[in-house]
């Protein structure tokens, strides 16, 4: 392939970008984010973001309000601790997932069992002494 027909199929690819907060709507945007599902919802003046993965269930996560001079909005978990301000929906959902880990229908991961060496003490990992 020459560099003019890949010139040209690239400047003919669709642009990928990511949604603002500020383009969020009243009617609810679903958001399809690390194998889950969460709507973003603007209510009154705040962005209300669920996990709807469990639709019989959905978890409100947090919110997401205008910053007072920066068009960043500040992000909230559910119980109202500032977690960051950013202007992109994705990175709002992706900080509340992590702030909300694990989620109520996911089970943590399993702890890995370790072996006997593991749970030595930290004196008898030091350099080996030979008792005389």
């Amino acid at each position: 392939m020459s560099d003019e027909t890949s010139a040209h199929l690239i400047s003919h690819e669709p642009s990928t970008r990511i949604l603002r907060l500020d383009e969020v709507t009243p009617t609810p945007t679903i958001v399809k984010c690390m194998g889950r599902t969460y709507t973003a919802t603007l209510v009154d003046d705040a962005v209300d973001i669920q996990d709807r993965t469990d639709i019989t269930s959905p978890r409100s996560l947090g919110t997401a309000r205008p910053g007072p001079m920066t068009d960043h909005w500040e992000v909230t978990d559910s119980r109202g601790a500032l977690l960051t301000s950013t202007a992109d929906l994705l990175h709002a959902v992706a900080l509340l997932r992590q702030a909300q880990w694990p989620p109520r229908d996911q089970a943590p991961l399993p702890r890995a069992r370790l072996s006997p060496c593991h749970h030595a003490s930290r004196e008898s990992t030091g350099p080996y002494h030979r008792s005389s």
